[in-house]
């Protein structure tokens, strides 16, 4: 059974305490057109020691919104589709089942994970009823590259998409430039590669065809994503609520999560 830092509820802040901003404009270090926000730290306890943290991606097609349990209790309740996140959960070390389902009812992925002491996961529930859903497990012990850099690496989780080429780049064309980041199919995740910390343009293409934009986080001041120093992101490619085009989940480590919005739609 899931413990809580306050004991009756699921814990509200990110392990790094910080207060979560889901949309567009995040703390932690990495934001989306606006200023850069410093990292903060949080003391620890024998409890902190004892236990690890989890939180859930709903990237799923069809659960508009979804529950989370963990070994069969509620620890998530309206967790909307479109790559909203939930907050971090503290759960004893060791072994527990995770398993999204529907406010309806109907469940999604469900799997037993084991969970170490004082680590954080990021679990992506992403596919569809017809095609089938899973999760894909981020654990968060990535080493940082130091305060000039950040790590960077895409998890493909929208299933309507083939493979995807990724550019950070503040160029306007990507005619002479190659990819960042590459992915396969649905459920493909990359190696990290490290960049200079600063301020980047996003932008997500079919692979191998730099001229089919699918995802394109802005070329003005507001689709600029500020990344800073001494951190490790996973930025997964989640289904919009409503049509074929992508937006995207920033996961730092251990922080707060972004969705980026597609200046596309």
């Amino acid at each position: 059974m899931p413990t809580n830092r306050s004991s009756s509820s699921p814990r509200s802040t990110a392990p790094a305490g910080l207060n979560r901003r889901r949309w567009l404009q995040g703390a932690l270090g990495l934001t989306a057109g606006s200023g850069l926000l410093a990292l903060g730290g949080c003391g620890s306890s024998s409890e902190e020691d004892t236990v690890g943290y989890v939180r859930v991606v709903n990237a799923t097609e069809d659960f508009s919104t979804a529950t989370v349990l963990v070994d069969g209790d509620t620890v998530v309740s309206s967790l909307a589709y479109g790559g909203a996140v939930s907050d971090y959960v503290s759960v004893s070390s060791g072994s527990h089942t995770v398993t999204v389902k529907s406010t309806s009812g109907t469940t999604g992925p469900s799997s037993a994970y084991s969970f170490n002491e004082d680590t954080s996961n990021t679990l992506v529930a992403y596919g569809s009823l017809a095609s089938g859903m899973s999760f894909v497990k981020l654990e968060e012990s990535t080493s940082t590259p130091g305060s000039s850099s950040f790590k960077v690496r895409v998890l493909h989780a929208n299933w309507q998409l083939d493979g995807l080429d990724v550019y950070l780049s503040n160029e306007s064309s990507l005619s002479d430039l190659s990819p960042d980041l590459s992915v396969d199919a649905s459920g493909d995740l990359s190696s990290f590669v490290t960049l200079d910390k600063g301020s980047y343009r996003l932008r997500i293409t079919v692979k191998d065809d730099h001229s089919t934009v699918l995802f394109d986080s802005g070329s003005d001041s507001a689709g600029s994503i500020t990344f800073s120093g001494d951190q490790a992101v996973t930025l997964a490619v989640v289904p919009r609520s409503s049509g074929s085009l992508p937006d995207v989940t920033a996961l730092p480590e251990g922080n707060s999560a972004v969705v980026i919005d597609n200046s596309l739609v």
